[in-house]
């Protein structure tokens, strides 16, 4: 019971990371495509810094 319980708990793990890898790959590809959104994101946050 318990050595079925971690199996799940691992397999459930890889999924998550999974699953997470694969939604930052395709937020990276959105900002990819809206790549002016990303730039006027860049100049909002560089100009106070100036």
């Amino acid at each position: 019971m318990k050595a079925k319980t971690r199996t799940f708990l691992v397999w459930a793990g890889v999924g998550a990371a999974v699953a997470i890898l694969v939604a930052a790959i395709m937020i990276g590809r959105v900002f990819d495509k809206f790549s002016y959104v990303d730039e006027t994101v860049e100049i909002q946050l560089v100009a106070p810094a100036e």
